[in-house]
C-alpha cells in the first residue's frame, strides 16, 4: 500500500507518493498561484491517474510553511480521497524529538521532516542541509536532540534579488561556470550564487560538526543538491525528497 505526502514549500506544492518509506512518484505546482481546494483537487487527481495510485492510498499527510494553503490543500485531499485519513505535521501529528530550539514551535515542519527522515537513514549525529527557497542547515547531536542551525537565502532567491535590484543584472540560468572567475557577467553571477552559496555551507557544516562533535554525516537535499553536492568538501550524499519521507514517517509513527 502507498502513502500520500504533501509538502506546502514557498515555491512549489509538491504531491508524492511512498512505497516501503521511498517516494516513487512527484509532481510539483506553484505554490503561489491563486487556486481553489477544487483546482488543487483536480491537479492532485491528475497526479494520482498518472500514477494509477488512488486505489492504493492507505493514509496521507501534509507538512506546509504556507499555513494559509494548508486548509485548502487538506479539503482537496479529502474530496479526493475521503476514505482515507490526512494528518498535518504539526497540528494532528507531531514529530518525536527532543527540541532545544527557542521556542520549538518556531521550527519550520519542512525542517524536522528532514531530520527525522535523515535519522532513520543515516542515525547521529546528523547535519542536513536543504537547498530550497532558503537554505537551511540543522544539526542533531549523537543523542538525537535537534539542536537548531542556521537559515540563508536560498540561491534562487538570492538570484532574484539581484536581478531585482541591481540595474545591470539579469536572471541567468543556474548552472556551475566552467571557472570560478567569472570571464563574462553571467558566469561572474553563476560563481557568486552558486560557488559562494556551496562556499557558506561547507565553511558553517564544519563548523557545525566542530561544535557537536562525533563526526556527524553530513547530507543534502533540495533542488540545486545534486549541481553542488558533488563538489562539497564536507556534503557526503544526496537525497531527493527528504520531506517527503519525513512526512511520511511522523504520520506513522503517530
Amino acid at each position: 500500500m502507498s502513502f500520500l505526502a504533501i509538502d506546502i514549500g514557498n515555491t512549489n506544492i509538491t504531491f508524492g507518493i511512498l512505497e516501503a518509506g521511498n517516494s516513487v512518484a512527484e509532481a510539483r505546482i506553484a505554490t503561489k498561484t491563486p487556486r481553489t481546494s477544487d483546482e488543487i483537487r483536480w491537479q492532485l487527481n491528475h497526479f494520482l491517474h498518472d500514477f494509477e495510485s488512488s486505489s492504493k492510498i492507505e493514509a496521507a499527510g501534509i507538512a506546509s510553511v504556507v499555513f494559509d494553503k494548508t486548509p485548502l490543500v487538506h479539503r482537496a485531499v479529502q474530496d479526493a480521497l475521503p476514505e482515507i485519513q490526512c494528518d498535518i505535521v504539526g497540528k494532528t501529528v507531531f514529530p518525536k524529538i527532543t527540541i532545544t530550539y527557542d521556542p520549538p514551535s518556531a521550527v519550520g515542519v519542512d525542517r524536522l521532516c528532514n531530520v527525522i527522515a535523515g535519522m532513520r537513514r543515516w542515525g547521529t549525529p546528523l547535519i542536513i542541509v536543504d537547498f530550497g527557497t532558503a537554505t537551511t542547515i540543522d544539526a542533531v547531536d549523537s543523542e538525537g536532540i535537534y539542536l537548531g542551525g542556521a537559515i540563508a537565502p536560498g540561491i534562487e532567491t538570492s538570484l532574484q534579488a539581484l536581478a531585482l535590484n541591481a540595474a545591470q543584472l539579469y536572471s541567468i540560468a543556474l548552472e556551475l561556470p566552467p571557472s570560478p572567475i567569472g570571464r563574462n557577467t553571467a558566469d561572474a553571477m553563476r560563481s557568486g550564487l552558486l560557488w559562494g552559496a556551496l562556499g557558506a555551507v561547507d565553511s558553517l557544516a564544519m563548523k557545525f560538526a566542530m561544535e557537536i562533535g562525533g563526526a556527524p554525516r553530513v547530507v543534502a537535499t533540495g533542488g540545486l543538491a545534486p549541481i553542488l553536492c558533488p563538489h562539497s568538501l564536507i556534503i557526503s550524499e544526496y537525497v531527493p525528497g527528504l520531506v517527503l519521507e519525513g512526512i511520511e514517517l511522523i504520520c506513522r509513527e503517530n
